[in-house]
This record gives C-alpha cells, structure tokens and sequence, in this order.
C-alpha cells in the first residue's frame, strides 16, 4: 500500500485526490489545505484525514508520497521545507534508484 499526502484542494488537488483515491494499492493518508472550511468538509464527508499544515502533513509516519497541487508559486516552497527533504531522504534511503540490472521490479540481492 502507498501512502499519500494531497497538498492543496482547490481544482488541481481535487482532480488528483479523486484519480489517486481510485486507485488500488493507494491510500490517502491526509489531505492539506490551510482553509479548514474546504478540508474539514471534504474529510466529514471522505473520512480522510485533514491537515492544514503541509509541514505536519510531511512529518506522518509510514508516508510515501505527496502530490503538492497548491498555486505554482508555492510549490518551491513546500518542495523546500526540511520536512519534504526528510521525507525525501527517508524514501530514498528505503528504495535506492533503480540502475540497470536492478529495475524497480526486481528483488534486490
């Protein structure tokens, strides 16, 4: 199971939480807006977890991914915040790049 964060729920993030959360072998693990209306509303109705902080949102146990689907202009920001770089590093240290001789699809030896 992968487990995902949706950054931002206006049409982008609506659009990308409905694909992901159709998707087998996906699970929602929070969904982050900083307006609580939208995010407290869409949680009561999907049950998924809502956040209003995309730095926390980062910090949860067991994430595997994020899509950040906030204005342009703020993607650097939260791309940059030391929370997704820990993250980052974290997935990184779990699952080295694929190299040849060595797909994603293979068993490491």
């Amino acid at each position: 199971m992968i487990r995902i964060a949706v950054i931002g729920l206006g049409k982008m993030g609506l659009s990308h939480l409905a694909i992901a959360n159709g998707l087998s072998g996906i699970e929602i693990a929070a969904i982050v807006d900083s307006t609580p209306l939208v995010g407290a509303g869409l949680s009561k109705i999907t049950g998924i977890r809502h956040m209003t902080s995309a730095a926390d949102a980062l910090k949860l146990d067991g994430l595997d991914a994020v899509i950040i689907a906030t204005p342009t202009v703020s993607h650097e920001q939260i791309a940059r915040a030391e929370q997704f770089l820990n993250l980052a590093q974290r997935l990184l240290d779990a699952s080295p790049p694929a190299t040849p001789g060595n797909t994603a699809d293979q068993d490491n030896p």
